[in-house]
């Protein structure tokens, strides 16, 4: 917990206490109002100050597990000195487990042939700290080692050892090895110099190979680099680093690997990335690097530091905004592999021109660096803040809303063809009134790349709670239109999706909160929470909250987006629409339907939803009379297939599949889905609209009784 948030703790409960009203204190440039009993948090720290402390009860592990271990959340594991997992055995971390080192020569490495299983969960995420840290307040760098793993994907053809203890070599050859799987894991409070140039990290990795899972890993306070990566083709998922006091991600020695939605805030330390090692090509994808100083200026290197003789690196869909005098945006020292570097869609807004700088002469990369990227397409290196936080109208070129200002939605804002609205994460941006919703047009794109301690939120102006309709919402238009007839937006039907761009994308939403948004424009013309209009599969739209939404919470016309990580409630239509020929995926969905009319609405000829991996619970409607149910088969034509999901359908009305008119049966699929109903069979199960054999509901059950994996359960 930052000290931002342990004196925004206090001041809200002095408001609570007292009774007083707004109370402001200052953050750097910025001032953060508190209304009553409300509660903020630095935009910064990944950390989140509300999750519980770890367990009283602790056991101290020493040495060498040399058999299947497994640490379980009943209690905090102290280890002391360097914990090393040897090949053949494989060390198990449950959910919300603790782990802390007990000084500065206590780390845990994961040697070639072994594993660990720490998978947490988003809920549940498993932290290793110092011991400090395991009450919730350490915010200091270097108490403990770190963590290490060792693999055999050492693709290099020399020796790989780990410069901490030379003795552990990784393994050569092997590309897709597996060192097990990191999930939902924070690294807190650690890395130390063991000796001048041996150090260790938050985390390292040394030849590990793509079989290897880390996914959804914080990074914070280390005393080193955040993540350091020696060799070896790993890929990295979902990865926030922060406050270190060397680079914040460090890869050397042949490292070739991609690391999917990336953000660094750097406010002390060198490089928030360097790249060394000849052949090293670290391709990024999905980022935003937030550069706010450095510890030691006269030594800073840079945003993206191109190190050494013959590095790549490739970027696409990120932003770099970097507040630094010292160095640059993109910096290089040597002659770097050229052929190997590549941007797309990359935005920079700098102070002082700092964008492309060579380190030392005119020998380094950094002009033909700025060559390539003025090459690629989308790239813009003279990305603004809008000088009014009032957002309204028509935006070109290159726009930066940062988490410092106070963004408010006025009236309807909307994109130019070629440009972008760039969101740092931890950014707030609230809708003045009814009319006010921002739309992005297509040929143009949003990258909103926030994370679960720091999402980027849409809300209204004053983040009311729970309250629907106060602002229109965000809406997305792209040129992936393959109905073959002109798609525009139900609102403004001027916005026209562009058409037969299967691929075609509109940016990145990553950790995004679409809050008491949707408003009637007039009859049958709604916004909604998120809307996408022919949005293209090239879209990410990834860890999605909608929530107490005046209409649906999520509409899809047309288009080939897939969704990972939705959840939706609170909204009073259809918690999810799917029309006009839209055809995709969304995995992981979550619907708690307290109101509205249904969780899943599917419409228009050729329209396929796939679902895998959901969860639907329906607890009533608003209006129950013209209820439609868990999910609904709205037209004919209509496809949906259902894997890996439970329908808990608590209402007397309408049914837990429900349908209007005979849908597409060769589209529906059911698989490993379970059904909770009210009622007795044939009551709210599988349901007519309008009790007419032609409906469709007895063929959907016949397709939903023939797989055995499938069942329904009666309350």
């Amino acid at each position: 917990m930052t000290n931002l948030t342990k004196i925004a703790l206090s001041i809200a409960t002095i408001a609570a206490l007292t009774g007083c009203g707004d109370t402001s204190i200052n953050y750097g440039d910025s001032t953060v109002t508190i209304s009553g009993d409300s509660t903020i948090t630095d935009p910064t720290d990944p950390t989140d100050p509300t999750e519980p402390t770890a367990p009283s009860d602790q056991e101290t592990v020493i040495g060498y597990i040399t058999e299947d271990t497994t640490w379980t959340a009943d209690k905090a594991w102290i280890m002391n000195g360097r914990i090393t997992v040897t090949d053949g055995a494989t060390l198990t971390i449950e959910p919300g487990t603790y782990i802390a080192g007990k000084d500065t020569n206590s780390y845990l490495l994961i040697d070639k042939g072994a594993k660990i299983m720490a998978e947490g969960t988003s809920d549940a995420p498993i932290t290793f700290t110092s011991v400090d840290g395991l009450s919730g307040i350490d915010t200091t760098v270097g108490k403990w080692g770190g963590v290490t793993l060792i693999g055999n994907a050492n693709m290099s053809g020399t020796q790989l050892s780990y410069e901490v203890d030379p003795n552990f070599i990784a393994g050569e050859g092997v590309a897709d090895d597996s060192s097990g799987v990191l999930k939902h894991v924070k690294i807190l409070n650690s890395a130390t110099e063991v000796e001048v140039d041996r150090e260790t990290n938050g985390l390292s990795m040394v030849g590990v190979g793509s079989g290897t899972v880390v996914e959804d890993i914080t990074v914070d306070y280390s005393g080193d680099d955040g993540v350091e990566i020696w060799g070896g083709t790993v890929n990295l998922e979902n990865v926030s680093i922060s406050n270190c006091t060397d680079d914040h991600l460090d890869v050397d020695s042949m490292y070739v690997g991609t690391i999917e939605n990336l953000v660094i805030n750097a406010s002390n330390g060198y490089a928030a990335i360097e790249m060394s090692g000849t052949d090293t090509v670290l391709t990024v994808d999905g980022f935003t690097i937030t550069v706010d100083g450095f510890a030691e200026d006269s030594s800073a290197e840079g945003g993206i530091f191109f190190k050494k003789a013959g590095v790549g690196g490739k970027f696409y869909n990120g932003t770099i905004i970097y507040n630094s005098t010292f160095a640059g945006a993109i910096y290089s020292q040597q002659d770097n592999e050229l052929a190997n570097i590549d941007f797309e869609n990359v935005g920079i807004y700098a102070v002082a021109g700092n964008v492309f700088v060579n380190q030392t002469d005119a020998t380094d990369s950094a002009d033909e660096i700025e060559a390539i990227f003025a090459g690629g397409t989308g790239n813009d290196d003279t990305c603004v803040i809008p000088a009014s936080t009032m957002l309204t109208g028509q935006y070109s070129g290159c726009n930066v809303l940062t988490r410092d200002q106070s963004w408010v939605i006025n009236s309807f804002a909307y994109t130019a063809a070629d440009a972008s609205i760039r969101i740092q994460d931890g950014t707030t941006i609230g809708g003045n009134d009814a009319t006010s919703y921002m739309l992005i047009d297509k040929d143009s794109k949003i990258f909103a790349v926030g994370t679960k301690y720091a999402p980027i939120t849409f809300t209204d102006k004053d983040q009311s709670s729970g309250t629907v309709g106060l602002w229109g919402g965000l809406t997305l238009i792209g040129n992936a239109n393959m109905s073959g007839t002109q798609l525009s937006y139900e609102v403004d039907p001027s916005f026209i999706a562009g058409e037969g761009v299967a691929d075609d994308s509109s940016g990145v939403l990553k950790h995004v909160k679409v809050l008491n948004s949707a408003t009637e424009v007039e009859p049958d013309r709604e916004t909604n929470g998120l809307s996408m209009v022919g949005v293209g599969s090239g879209t990410v739209v990834e860890d999605i909250t909608v929530d107490y939404s005046g209409d649906d919470g999520v509409e899809i016309w047309g288009g080939t987006v897939n969704l990972e990580n939705v959840s939706i409630s609170n909204c009073t239509d259809d918690h999810l629409d799917v029309d006009s020929m839209y055809v995709g995926t969304i995995e992981n969905l979550t619907i708690d339907a307290t109101m509205g009319y249904a969780a899943i609405e599917m419409s228009g000829t050729g329209t396929v939803l796939t679902l895998d991996g959901f969860t639907i619970n329906v607890d009533g409607f608003a209006e129950n009379t013209s209820a439609e149910g868990g999910i609904f088969f709205k037209k004919a034509g209509v496809g949906g297939k259902f894997y890996n999901g439970t329908i808990n359908y608590n209402t007397a009305f309408a049914g837990a599949i429900y349908s209007q008119q005979i849908p597409e049966l060769t589209e529906i699929d059911f698989g490993n889905v379970t059904i909770n109903t009210t009622g007795a069979v044939g009551d709210y199960d599988f349901v007519d609209q309008t009790d007419d054999a032609t409906d469709g509901a007895a063929e959907i059950k016949a397709i939903f009784d023939a797989n055995v994996t499938n069942v329904v359960n009666y309350n």
